[in-house]
């Protein structure tokens, strides 16, 4: 790998004829343009399919999924004009054949089984972009407001979320409600938490938001326990979520 992209990985969506491209860089670099460039042989012929700033994954749609193992990613990074190479990249990456059909079946099998489920959609919260100024201080780019921030969702970053991306979840456990006052001054809160089993795309982190597509309810996420097959592959999350106010200004977030 580059000096700079720690890692990247493809996997496949479920079973689908989807694939997910996934890398990581240190923080700072995520303000830079990705490109992602694909190949049906690894060696020649790569075409640009992507790009963008701050992102960290691509979801490629176009992949027949009896051929997935034929294609191959590149990642590029400009930044500050200087341009950063992947390697290149296959669907199994780091994972052997054998290891990456087991993993293929289980995805798939949790598909099946949790798209009857809830149908949610997960907005990831912004690594980096823009500071906001109405509740950052524009030179040391530290948070000095509040949560309540209606232009960042309280995370400092404009806009506060990627945009949605649809994925299924299965309730586990629900905690019973216990009010106590909220520290912001916003009166009672709520610290109800849920337990739930969510399928690994898009990749989740702590504090980001999912949304049930049927009611509008809203969870934050606080803690993540990734399953993976023989340590290479995630395949399912066991997650605790926060259950959110119907008044909290991230209800705001479309």
């Amino acid at each position: 790998m580059s000096e700079v992209f720690q890692r990247v990985i493809v996997t496949p969506h479920w079973g689908t004829n989807t694939v997910v491209v996934q890398w990581t860089v240190p923080h700072d670099f995520y303000q830079g343009n990705f490109i992602v460039f694909r190949s049906r042989g690894g060696i020649t012929s790569f075409e640009e399919i992507a790009h963008g700033p701050g992102i960290d994954h691509f979801i490629d749609t176009v992949v027949p999924k009896d051929r997935i193992s034929e294609f191959f990613y590149r990642i590029v990074l400009q930044y500050k004009g200087k341009r950063y190479d992947s390697d290149v990249v296959s669907t199994y990456g780091e994972v052997p054949r054998i290891e990456f059909g087991m993993s293929h079946q289980i995805m798939k099998l949790e598909y099946l089984r949790m798209r009857r489920c809830h149908s949610i959609k997960i907005f990831r919260q912004k690594l980096s972009g823009e500071i906001c100024s109405d509740c950052s201080d524009q030179d040391t780019e530290q948070r000095i407001g509040t949560t309540l921030c209606d232009q960042c969702f309280g995370t400092g970053i404009v806009g506060g979320f990627e945009p949605a991306v649809d994925s299924n979840m299965l309730i586990v456990t629900k905690s019973p409600v216990v009010l106590q006052d909220a520290g912001d001054g916003t009166g009672t809160n709520d610290p109800n938490q849920e337990t739930a089993r969510i399928l690994p795309y898009p990749p989740l982190r702590k504090n980001d938001l999912i949304v049930q597509a049927k009611n509008d309810q809203r969870w934050l996420v606080q803690s993540l326990m990734p399953y993976y097959c023989n340590d290479n592959v995630p395949v399912v999350y066991d997650a605790t979520l926060q259950v959110l106010r119907r008044n909290d200004i991230r209800y705001k977030v479309q």
